[in-house]
């Protein structure tokens, strides 16, 4: 195409000022800088003037990280997995294609009747499943191997099932092992479902924090699950100790104290529902507290978010998602999150494009996060 003559005139000027010495404004021959294009990309939206760069993964996405889901065959989990699926086909996210961790290939069945319902027939081939044997921390290790961030829960719903064939049964044809989701049982006539075991609870989470530590895991994002609350406040607050014990860089994310509930026909074109509040604390590496910030969570819950309705899983599931591309992973922090009330609906056109974005309307949850260590 042919210059246009304001071109030509605007090059004229521009030569004229450099002959006279005329100082001109850097930004006549910069470019953006790059914190300012991965911003823009990571929302696929026009920033805030005032919002910061992301600090995660999203603030270096040329190294790609691969990030693992424990008990994907859960809605949560596989609804996170969708998630990041999704942000692995976007350049500025920063993210390699994801892995989970389950027990059983019960597990990656339920997995991939989650994807193909609520995110168009995606699919997780057996490279992205790594079967593992609950109860053997060396297996849990084993399944971390080029893992650079994890996605767990607190108190799973667990249930047992028969071993794989040809896994690690040991000769066993008919070994059982524990199989366990982030939230809810999936399982369709399972012979016994473990609950209130908080020994078995605790011990599963500081095997699986060992194995990360171990591994070199460099960030742990834990969702505090509604299971939890059964527990006494010292059981809970255990889980603190043991994510200062292992060291693992990590961020807690608890929701008040309400119950969870799954938006009905769900799929990943319909986006974040609700206006999520998060209120953030950053957790001092050797602060030696021995979990009181857990106990100040706790206590706190009534009266910070109380009077919150109930989270939808969808939206947990992107917030966990966000905190990987937007927080720094060399800090620890706690995050409440808060529900305001839903969106209002928008007017998409005709036809909508979804290509660009991992999640719609994830720029506000960015926002959300923006401004918290």
């Amino acid at each position: 195409m042919g210059r246009t003559p304001f071109y030509h005139g605007a090059l004229a000027l521009c030569t004229i000022l450099v002959l006279l010495n005329v100082p001109l404004p850097a930004s006549c021959f910069s470019t953006p800088t790059s914190s300012t294009r991965y911003a823009t990309s990571l929302s696929m939206s026009t920033p805030s003037r005032f919002q910061p760069p992301p600090k995660g993964c999203a603030a270096t996405p040329a190294n790609k990280k691969k990030i693992c889901v424990f008990g994907g065959g859960g809605y949560l989990s596989a609804t996170i997995y969708g998630y990041l699926q999704r942000t692995s086909s976007l350049f500025p996210t920063g993210t390699a294609p994801p892995r989970t961790v389950v027990a059983t290939a019960w597990s990656s069945l339920q997995l991939n009747k989650i994807l193909g319902r609520h995110f168009r027939l995606a699919y997780a081939n057996e490279d992205s499943i790594a079967l593992t044997d609950a109860s053997d921390p060396h297996s849990l290790a084993g399944s971390l191997d080029g893992v650079d961030a994890v996605v767990l829960g607190t108190v799973c719903a667990c249930e047992r099932r028969p071993v794989t064939g040809n896994t690690y049964e040991g000769g066993n044809p008919n070994k059982k092992t524990v199989e366990f989701y982030l939230d809810g049982v999936v399982g369709v006539g399972a012979d016994e479902v473990m609950e209130g075991d908080a020994g078995f609870h605790l011990g599963f989470f500081r095997d699986c924090l060992t194995a990360c530590r171990e591994m070199g895991v460099q960030h742990v994002v834990v969702l505090e699950t509604p299971r939890t609350r059964s527990l006494g406040v010292e059981e809970q607050r255990e889980f603190g100790r043991i994510l200062e014990e292992e060291g693992v860089p990590f961020t807690y994310i608890c929701t008040g104290g309400k119950e969870w509930e799954s938006i009905p026909g769900y799929t990943f074109q319909e986006g974040v529902r609700d206006v999520v509040e998060v209120q953030g604390k950053v957790i001092r590496r050797g602060s030696g507290s021995g979990g009181a910030w857990l106990e100040e969570s706790l206590s706190g819950r009534d009266v910070e978010v109380g009077d919150s309705g109930a989270m939808a899983r969808e939206d947990i599931a992107a917030v966990a998602v966000q905190a990987l591309m937007s927080l720094d992973w060399e800090k620890s922090r706690v995050l409440q999150l808060k529900t305001m009330g839903q969106l209002e609906k928008e007017d998409e056109g005709r036809n909508p494009r979804y290509d660009r974005v991992w999640c719609k309307r994830s720029e506000l949850l960015a926002q959300a996060l923006a401004f918290i260590e």
